[in-house]
């Protein structure tokens, strides 16, 4: 959706959401997603440095950071609470532009990191590195991890075409 106006992005987003629901699965990379867009997921992947952070219902999402200490304020948007207050470890900093159509984004470190913001700077990537490592022990990175080992026993239909992965295989 990167370039598009909101209206258009949001109805992109639509007819994906219509496809969904006739059975077939859409997976989707959305850059700056509105608060309308958001809440019109059914599933996110959130990554940093390469490892989940939270993968699961979209509904369930602020809960879960708010139970980490990740509150989302009232009336903010979520992609923004979790790209600018989670994934960016250096809030003193102004971001870098995220690569083009990337909403699950790998933490920014700036290459400015000065002495008066250092501190801060390792703090947050302490509370990233805990999301990380908390992530596969709660109840949803457990029932996720499940469903990634043993796809038909959840009512998932798993198919290997040609040299592509399973679903199995893509989350180990």
């Amino acid at each position: 959706t990167s370039g598009l106006d909101t209206f258009t992005a949001y109805s992109v987003v639509y007819n994906l959401k219509q496809v969904a629901k006739t059975g077939r699965t859409v997976i989707a990379t959305l850059h700056q997603p509105s608060s309308e867009i958001f809440h019109m997921f059914d599933d996110l992947l959130i990554l940093s440095e390469g490892s989940v952070i939270f993968f699961g219902p979209a509904s369930d999402s602020m809960d879960y950071f708010s139970e980490k200490g990740f509150p989302c304020p009232r009336y903010c948007n979520p992609a923004d609470h979790f790209f600018l207050n989670i994934l960016n470890v250096n809030p003193t900093s102004r971001p870098r532009a995220p690569s083009r159509g990337t909403f699950l984004a790998s933490a920014i470190i700036t290459r400015d990191i000065t002495a008066s913001n250092k501190s801060v700077v390792n703090a947050r990537l302490e509370q990233v590195h805990m999301l990380v490592d908390a992530w596969p022990t709660t109840p949803l990175g457990v029932r996720m991890q499940n469903l990634a080992e043993n796809p038909n026993g959840s009512g998932v239909h798993s198919e290997v075409k040609g040299d592509g992965a399973s679903i199995s295989t893509q989350f180990k």
